[in-house]
């Protein structure tokens, strides 16, 4: 049985949470109340308190058939899911959530591989904050399934969060699979669904009513990023403003709808860059809207060392025989037909021991700022075997783990970042198998890449340069830069430098040089330093209009004390009568507003913080816009 809820911002984006419906037992009933009507009635309670609400994502509720006789209706869903390039998020598995052990505290054992690992942390935060009282462990799932495997089987994102891996309900699969002995504790019960709340409502995102930017790409180029998005699905209505971040940080705002391009120069060789857009709207119901989709990209990247073993090991060590890993000799593993590193534990059966370590030459990585493992590899495992990445300094040192490996069912690839401890002169990878002594099954590597970027030092750029026509100037801001080695601000205008500031902290410039009635000039500033002149900032085009089309003129209007200390109302007067008076913060949300309908007042500014505000003062048919700096006592 499937349900969904269709997300207002990314319809075709989907969070998914279900349990299995079916039950069975060793006896003649299988009433099946912990295993699992537990978790199916979880689900139904998911979905009736969030269908209630708004979200982003698109939210499905499924109950599973057939899960106790192997995973087929998850299974037989996901695969679908993954032919028809459906984008799942993640999916929340909630099976046996009802039976606590006598005298143990609320909790959950985590069954997750390590591919799900971001939705491991973000129901560990989720938790966190809104279940204080109920733990997440680790857990290990040993002797039987269910269905967040097919999922992460068909390349999504499963977690299962367990009642108890080892201490779970001793009556499932029997006729005393019943309300009492075996779901012995509603308030567990009641926990989990909490967290399947909290986690499906943090993970579809609640609409907040402001449509943001949509379908954000990027392209780079060899000096620059190239950002561009679609205007919001429904965002005309009180549209200010567009917000570029990187990094978390606002880097440009756009004041064109229409205008869905950026260009970012300021990059340099090996750093990381994460970008999204936002959009901010007036109005009462204004403010700035959730983010958009982030895009990432890491400057300079480039392969610098290959391994296919396609005529031998190519340098690295291994034992070569049925003991630890073999080169060319195949499993059965699908998605592979070339030679490759391999151990078969299954082929050499009980009583030998299979461990060893595939280790890679030594490889200089400390010419990188940045460097990626990538391989492809595929593992059949049999719960009581291990398969991990490790890394050492150098010949010689402890290994030092990377990351433990997930079970597949073919060929994958797979991409690790090194830590920065592991970018040495003499690095060393290698791949870790032990079967731990048990009659375990196979796994093979192959096309191992390293992926690096050297870092690069490029002068800081200038960023977020704005304009404006205003009165008889045209007035420019943009952020300061660091103070390493700087000389001064270069304004250029269409492509003439008119002016040089050597302040760093004169951010500002007011251009009054031989401006045109309604000619429109372009502007971008480059930040002078000791080593040279940086790249230009991003370009702002202002159309002069002396006169003010639309506009009240600046020299009609007086605000005052500006600066403002802190906690002191702000006054105001102008020549006109004022109908109203609103300010903003630098995110584009409504502040403060007033009613006046008349030439002057003020504004009661005691709630707001120290720093700079957006002051927006208008009549019948007219406004103007003001700085506000509120300063601290």
């Amino acid at each position: 049985m499937i349900a969904t809820q269709l997300g207002a911002v990314y319809p075709n984006k989907y969070i998914v949470v279900g349990g299995h419906f079916d039950s069975t037992s060793y006896d003649e009933d299988a009433p099946g109340a912990d295993d699992n009507a537990s978790g199916t009635a979880g689900v139904i309670e998911i979905a009736r308190i969030l269908s209630q609400k708004l979200f982003n994502y698109t939210i499905i509720y499924c109950a599973w058939s057939a899960e106790e006789i192997g995973l087929v209706g998850s299974g037989e869903w996901a695969g679908n899911a993954a032919d028809a390039g459906m984008d799942i998020v993640g999916y929340l598995n909630l099976d046996m959530i009802g039976y606590l052990q006598e005298g143990s505290d609320y909790h959950t054992d985590m069954m997750a591989p390590s591919s799900a690992q971001p939705l491991v942390d973000l129901y560990e935060t989720v938790v966190g904050l809104y279940v204080t009282d109920f733990a997440v462990n680790e857990g290990t799932l040993i002797g039987g399934d269910s269905d967040h495997t097919s999922f992460n089987n068909n390349g999504f994102m499963g977690i299962f969060p367990f009642e108890d891996s080892e201490n779970y309900s001793p009556h499932i699969h029997s006729d005393n699979d019943l309300i009492g002995p075996s779901v012995n504790n509603p308030t567990l019960a009641q926990k989990f669904t909490q967290a399947g709340v909290a986690f499906v409502a943090t993970a579809a995102e609640l609409f907040n009513g402001l449509y943001p930017p949509m379908e954000l790409a990027l392209v780079q180029n060899e000096n620059n990023v190239d950002l561009n998005w679609s205007t919001p699905v429904d965002g005309t209505t009180n549209f200010e403003a567009y917000h570029v971040y990187r990094n978390d940080e606002i880097i440009a705002t756009i004041n064109n709808i229409d205008d869905t391009v950026y260009v970012d120069n300021t990059i340099q060789n090996g750093v990381t860059y994460n970008y999204y857009v936002t959009a901010a709207y007036t109005g009462e119901n204004g403010g700035e809207s959730n983010p958009s989709n982030t895009v990432s990209v890491t400057m300079g990247l480039m392969q610098t060392h290959f391994w296919d073993f396609e005529d031998g090991t190519q340098g690295w060590t291994i034992k070569d025989d049925n003991t630890g890993w073999r080169w060319g000799v195949p499993v059965n593993l699908s998605g592979n037909n070339t030679n490759y590193l391999s151990t078969d534990s299954d082929d050499v059966g009980s009583g030998t021991h299979v461990v060893d370590y595939a280790i890679s030459p030594e490889i200089d990585l400390s010419i990188y700022s940045v460097a990626y493992l990538e391989f492809d590899y595929g593992w059949r495992d049999y719960s009581s075997d291990e398969f991990s990445v490790v890394y050492r300094t150098s010949p010689g040192d402890a290994w030092i783990t990377l990351e433990a490996l997930s079970s597949t069912s073919g060929f994958t690839t797979h991409n690790i970042e090194l830590p920065e401890a592991a970018l040495t002169a003499t690095a060393q990878l290698a791949f870790y198998y032990d079967d731990n002594d048990t009659w375990a099954w196979y796994n093979a590597v192959d096309n191992v890449k390293i992926i690096a970027a050297e870092q690069t030092s490029v002068l800081e750029i200038p960023q977020n340069l704005t304009g404006e026509a205003i009165e008889d100037h045209i007035h420019l801001e943009w952020n300061p830069v660091s103070d390493s080695g700087f000389v001064a601000y270069n304004i250029y205008r269409d492509d003439a430098q008119v002016h040089n500031i050597s302040n760093i902290d004169e951010t500002t410039y007011d251009d009054i040089q031989n401006l045109t009635d309604g000619q429109t000039y372009t502007y971008y500033i480059s930040a002078t330093y000791a080593e040279g002149e940086s790249g230009q900032s991003n370009e702002v085009s202002v159309t002069y209009d002396p006169i003010g089309t639309g506009e009240l003129q600046n020299r009609t209007v007086s605000v005052y004390p500006n600066p403002l200390p802190q906690g002191q109302n702000i006054r105001y007067t102008a020549a006109a009568t004022i109908e109203s008076v609103t300010i903003y913060d630098l995110a584009g949300r409504v502040v403060a507003t007033t009613k006046v309908n008349q030439p002057t007042g003020q504004v009661a500014t005691a709630h707001l913080k120290p720093g700079m505000y957006l002051l927006k003062i208008n009549t019948t048919e007219h406004h103007t816009l003001k700085k506000l700096h509120i300063t601290a006592h």
